[in-house]
Order: structure tokens, then C-alpha cells, then sequence
């Protein structure tokens, strides 16, 4: 069957060349067909004579003569003669045999309205008058055709099959989620232990873990019977969500309730904590990772020596310098200085990404960030800062800040040096002679500096100068003159604050 769908005639077979035929005359004063002559035929002209065919599109009938050829009237060979004529009336004429049925189809067909020649079924039931020559095709459907039980189409199939995929596929979905969310044994009892539990067992929580991920962690190290317990008792306590990051000593076959009370005791904490200021240096946070954990700083500078042993990004040209991200660690007992780092780096990738940041810019922003780190001490400040800049950067200005300048020489510098370290080039952080940004971050931004960098103020700022270092107060001009206006506004606060 063709891919439409569509029911198509039969090709019709070619009409043959007739062969010519004498054209009876009629005598002068014949009443009847012996009275007929044909003309002479030279006999080498005249073939054989052979059963007369009679074609119809699609189906053959076959009309045999029976009857003696007429005698030819006289008349040269070749020459065009009017058409012959009949006096013999039609109950003479031989009757025409009908065509047999057409031969069966590999798919049963049905004749279809408006498509003429169209095939039939098998099944034809030939009309008693079919002698008389109607029983042709014509373009609308015979009334004799008796049509054939349509088969089921295939698609049909294909289609059931598609969609009890479909539903299976929904059914499992679901209940994956009605069982990920215990909706089936809402009403059920959960496995729990009874009592405070017996024996000991340290458990770590990570920073980051959810109510679900301390169930799984508790089950698995039997402090607990049953994820579900633990999970149902925190969506009803909220101060499940106080727990903290670290090490707990725990005890075995514990109470869901009981395992939840020693998880917020911070006397069942092993693990020391380590805590990094935004602002701070690598050299910074060695010497706090050594005091708050016994590591030593030979260990840690070991470890920085080996960027890949703690993950630090290709981004950063092997510098850890901004990428300890500042903030609160509990480091389990035993762990080395590489996994202490780890912890560090790890964060900072979480906040670039949990902001969208595309990997190609996280050195970028970390380099801005860090600046705006050191330069402003009040958060309304830093987007202002930012768009500052951003503003320099675009106009190829060269950036001009002091903390660039500190951080390269690796020393505070006192007021009386500084006119000295702003030309200073052996200093590669030094924006005062060197247009961009510097080489790298120099110290470790917070996450205020991060969301000011990616969001700066509008504004066209150019200049911004701290006019009292008591309160961090930071004022922004968008020229030299009103730049001008901020230093004098700085050197009367220093005036009136000497002592």
C-alpha cells in the first residue's frame, strides 16, 4: 500500500494498433447482411483473421467473432472508406462475455468515491445483463461491488504500544517521587531505636549536608534505625537546621530523638575550627590553619607548593592567593594540611558557581573582588567601588590603588615612602606604573565584594577617596576637580585628628 494511504487504480494496458479493418458497402437495394460486399483485398495483404479485442481501462473483455467476415466491396487497397453500417438488429449481434474478476490483492481494497478506476475486492458479483456491455468502469462505484472488511492499520498498534510506554513511564516517575517523600507510609510507624544507644562511633557532618543527607549518614553508621525517623523528626524540630559542620563522637542504636539532641550538644564536637577573615592573605591564613589545628606551617606551605593535591583551579596559575575563601571550618581530627586547603578552595567554587559565573572569569573576579576587599570598609561602598573600576578599566586608565601597591612590596608603607613605592617597577602589582589589572588577587574577597563586582552601581565614577579612617567613609567624584575636593575633605580630617 502506498505510504498515503491512498487506495490506487490499476495501470491500465496499453490499447494495441488496430488492425485494419474492410469496410462493408451496401449494395444498391440490399435488405439484409448477405447482401453486403467488401472490396477486394489482395490475399497477401490481409492477415490471418484472429478474435477481436475490445480494451476498457484496467479490465479486458474479450469479443469473439463467431460470424462469417463479410464479403469487401470493390476498392483500391489503402483507400479510406466511410464507416461501415449495420441493418442487422441488436437481437442478432453475438453477446459480449463479461471480463473475469481481477485477480486478488496481497491487501484488500474498496472502491473510494470520486476516484475512478479505482481497484475492487475480491468479492464482485457479475450482473445477469453484463452480455448487453455495460458491466465497464465508470467514475462512480458499481452498485454490484461488495465491499471487503477493512484490516486493522498498523499504526493503530504502534500507537497502543507507544502509549502504555508512555503511562508506564508516568506510573514509575511517580512513584519514585511518592516514595522519595514517604507519602506511602505516611501514616505507618517508622523503625526507631529506643534509649541513648551503646558503644561509640564518630560521625562527620559536611558543611552543606541536608536533614536527608545526616539521616543517610547517621543510618549508615547504625546510630539510627531508619532514615525516616530522623528526617520526620526535622521537618518537626527546626533546630535541626542548627547543626553544624564537623565531627560528632555519637554512640550506636541510638533514638532518632536522642541522635538529634547529641548532634546540637557542641560537647560531642571533635574537631577543631578554623576561622578566616574576608580581607586576609595566604601568609594570613597559614599561620590561623597552624594555631587552630597543630598543623604545621611547614605542612601547609608543602601543600601550596602542590596545587593539584587540593584542587586549586588552572585558573589561578598555581597562586592559592584569593582563593581560600574566608569563613568558618571544622577540620576533623587527623586531616592534613592538603584537606584543610581543600576545604578552602571548594567553597569559593560554590559561591562563582551558585552566582553563574563562567570558569573563564572566576581569576577576574576574585582579582576585583579582592581590591574592592581591601579598599572598602563599608558595604554600601563596594558597588560604587566596583563600577570605579570598571570605569578605569574601559578608559585604559591606570588604576592607582594603594592595597595593589602594599600587597607587591610585602610590607605597610609608611606615609613617608609612598612616593617612592608608587614608581617603584621591580613592584609587578604596582598600579601606579603597570595599566590593568594586577597579576593576581591579593587577598581573599568575601562574598559582599563578589555580589558587588558582578553587580556594580551605575554611575560614572572614576576617582573615590576615604575621607575619615575612623568610620571608612569613601566619597566618589567622576573628575580631577571634584577628586581634589575629597583629598582636602581627608587632609582636614587629618588635621583635626593628630593625636
Amino acid at each position: 500500500m502506498p505510504e498515503d494511504g491512498r487506495v490506487r487504480a490499476a495501470p491500465a494496458r496499453p490499447r494495441p494498433t488496430p488492425r485494419p479493418q474492410p469496410v462493408a458497402r451496401k449494395k444498391a437495394g440490399a435488405t439484409s447482411w448477405a447482401d453486403l460486399t467488401v472490396p477486394d483485398t489482395p490475399r497477401a495483404a490481409r492477415p490471418e483473421p484472429e478474435p477481436e479485442r475490445a480494451w476498457t481501462s484496467g479490465v479486458q473483455l474479450i469479443e469473439p467473432l463467431d460470424h462469417a467476415r463479410p464479403a469487401r466491396t470493390p476498392g483500391r487497397t489503402g483507400e479510406r472508406q466511410p464507416a461501415r453500417t449495420f441493418d442487422r438488429p441488436p437481437s442478432a449481434r453475438p453477446a459480449r462475455r463479461p471480463a473475469p474478476p481481477p485477480e486478488p490483492h496481497d491487501d484488500d481494497r474498496e472502491w473510494r468515491s470520486g476516484e475512478p478506476h479505482a481497484f475492487v475486492t475480491p468479492e464482485v458479483e457479475v450482473p445477469a445483463d453484463a452480455a448487453e456491455g455495460w458491466a465497464m468502469f465508470s467514475d462512480k462505484p458499481s452498485p454490484h461491488v461488495v465491499k471487503a472488511k477493512r484490516r486493522p492499520k498498523r499504526h493503530r498498534a504502534r500507537t497502543f504500544f507507544v502509549m502504555v510506554v508512555v503511562m508506564s513511564m508516568v506510573v514509575g516517575v511517580g512513584y519514585v517521587v511518592v516514595t522519595s517523600f514517604g507519602l506511602f507510609e505516611r501514616s505507618a510507624k517508622a523503625a526507631d531505636y529506643a534509649g541513648d544507644g551503646e558503644g561509640s562511633v564518630d560521625v562527620t557532618v559536611r558543611y552543606g549536608d541536608t536533614g536527608i543527607a545526616i539521616a543517610k549518614t547517621l543510618f549508615e553508621a547504625d546510630v539510627i534505625a531508619s532514615q525516616k525517623a530522623f528526617v520526620k523528626l526535622c521537618l518537626a524540630d527546626s533546630a535541626c537546621g542548627s547543626i553544624q559542620p564537623g565531627t560528632y563522637g555519637l554512640k550506636r542504636r541510638m533514638s532518632a530523638s536522642a541522635a538529634l539532641a547529641a548532634l546540637l550538644n557542641q560537647n560531642n564536637r571533635k574537631s577543631g575550627r578554623v576561622t578566616v577573615a574576608e580581607g586576609k592573605t595566604v601568609t594570613e591564613i597559614v599561620e590561623k590553619i597552624a594555631a587552630s589545628t597543630g598543623i604545621s606551617v611547614s605542612a601547609i606551605k608543602a601543600a601550596l607548593d602542590d596545587p593539584a593535591s587540593f584542587g586549586l583551579p588552572e585558573q589561578a596559575n598555581g597562586n592559592a592567593e584569593g582563593w581560600l575563601s574566608p569563613g568558618s571550618y571544622d577540620i576533623d581530627p587527623g586531616a592534613s594540611a592538603a584537606q584543610v586547603l581543600r576545604q578552602m578552595v571548594e567553597r569559593t567554587i560554590q559561591t562563582l558557581e551558585a552566582r553563574q559565573v563562567p570558569p573563564e572569569r572566576w581569576q577576574t573576579v576574585l582579582i576585583k573582588a579582592s581590591m574592592i576587599e581591601k579598599e572598602a570598609r563599608r558595604a554600601e561602598d563596594r558597588p560604587p567601588m566596583a563600577r570605579a573600576i570598571e570605569n578605569r578599566v574601559a578608559k585604559q586608565m591606570l588604576l592607582q590603588v594603594d592595597a595593589t601597591v602594599i600587597y607587591g612590596a610585602g610590607r605597610p608603607i609608611p606615609s613617608d615612602e609612598w612616593v617612592a613605592a608608587r614608581k617603584d617597577l621591580d613592584n609587578k602589582y604596582n598600579t601606579y606604573v603597570y595599566p590593568g589589572l594586577p597579576p593576581g588577587p591579593i587577598s581573599s574577597p568575601g562574598v559582599a565584594s563578589i555580589d558587588a563586582v558582578l553587580n556594580p552601581a551605575p554611575g560614572d565614577w572614576i576617582y573615590w577617596m576615604t575621607v575619615n579612617l575612623e568610620t571608612g567613609e569613601t566619597k566618589f567624584a567622576v573628575d580631577w576637580p571634584g577628586h581634589q575636593a575629597n583629598m582636602r575633605e581627608y587632609s582636614q580630617w587629618l588635621e583635626n585628628n593628630k593625636s
